[in-house]
């Protein structure tokens, strides 16, 4: 039975306001445990899939989250996220452009709707951003690219990008991922 648009936002709303008193600047990680028993209006309802790398819920018609697996360093990822030449993440399609969870996230794309992205540091310890939003669907490359920030919604991905708006968003990606990452990695 599909959740209704209220009930959906709710839902959203409620985990990311979950995740910003959970995440301080003193312990900004969260455990899989904890995605896992998210509670919401008495019941839970897991933030992250167990197994696969997109969390889009039975009844959702969008994707709620994704995750990057934590690999040791040396080691090689289950699949090739990365920044783009506008700034913007990648992230791969899980298999089949097909899947319920790839279309999950064509639909987050078209409904603009915002997403929570666990970014693994370390075995079952996350790094969360939200929110996330996908900007758009690259079906060839099978992925779609992700906005860390608000100002990133808006940088063109069908065209070119000017020199400014390009160093803009690396910076944004930067400040928001890989410094934080990195710090909680050496930690």
């Amino acid at each position: 039975m599909p959740l209704s648009d209220d009930l959906d936002s709710r839902l959203r709303a409620a985990a990311m306001a979950w995740l910003r008193q959970r995440c301080t600047p003193e312990n900004p990680v969260v455990r899989r445990d904890e995605l896992l028993g998210f509670q919401f209006e008495g019941r839970t309802f897991p933030l992250i899939d167990p197994q696969l790398g997109i969390r889009k819920p039975r009844g959702m018609t969008a994707a709620l989250s994704i995750l990057t697996t934590y690999t040791s360093d040396g080691a090689r990822a289950p699949y090739e996220d990365a920044v783009g030449s506008d700034g913007l993440l990648r992230y791969k399609f899980q298999g089949n452009p097909q899947h319920y969870t790839n279309v999950g996230l064509q639909a987050a794309f078209e409904l603009g709707v915002p997403l929570m992205w666990f970014f693994g540091i370390k075995q079952g310890l996350y790094l969360p951003f939200s929110p996330v939003w996908i900007v758009a669907v690259e079906t060839e490359q099978s992925q779609v690219a992700v906005a860390l920030d608000e100002a990133q919604r808006h940088i063109s991905v069908d065209g070119p990008v000017s020199a400014i708006e390009r160093r803009y968003s690396e910076r944004i990606t930067r400040q928001r991922l890989h410094q934080p990452v990195f710090r909680q990695r050496v930690i």
